[in-house]
Parts: structure tokens; C-alpha cells; sequence
């Protein structure tokens, strides 16, 4: 959801390099998130997809919908 062309990258819910049934990844541009990806977070991805389309802050987002 989003784009990623970002600054940052956050991954938690598991790591992408161990056997873990959930994941989040959200991009960051400046201060803005500008992506999410999630891997069996299907409530999570809609609120992202609100917060990315508002123009939201990343620390609002991580805040509302933890990683």
C-alpha cells in the first residue's frame, strides 16, 4: 500500500528473516509514512492505507496502529 521510494524502512511483527506467521514493514519519507506492507495483518493494512492517503505522520500511525 503506498509507495516504496522511502527514507526509512521499520519491520516488526517478526522479522523477515525468521519463520513468523505476521509482518509489518512501513515507509517513511521525512516525518510522513508513505508505504506499508503486511503479511497476514489484514486490519492493520486498512488503517495504514487511511493513514497514508491523509498524508498522516509515521509517529501517529505506529502510535494508533502498533507495529
Amino acid at each position: 500500500m503506498g509507495t516504496a521510494d522511502a527514507d526509512d524502512v521499520s519491520v516488526g511483527g517478526g522479522r523477515p528473516d525468521e519463520d513468523s506467521d505476521h509482518l509489518v514493514a512501513l515507509y517513511r519519507r521525512g516525518d510522513r509514512l508513505v508505504g506499508a506492507a503486511t503479511l497476514d495483518e489484514p486490519r492493520k493494512i486498512m488503517k495504514y492505507r487511511r493513514f497514508i492517503a491523509e498524508r498522516g505522520l509515521r509517529s501517529a500511525a505506529e502510535t494508533a496502529v502498533p507495529v
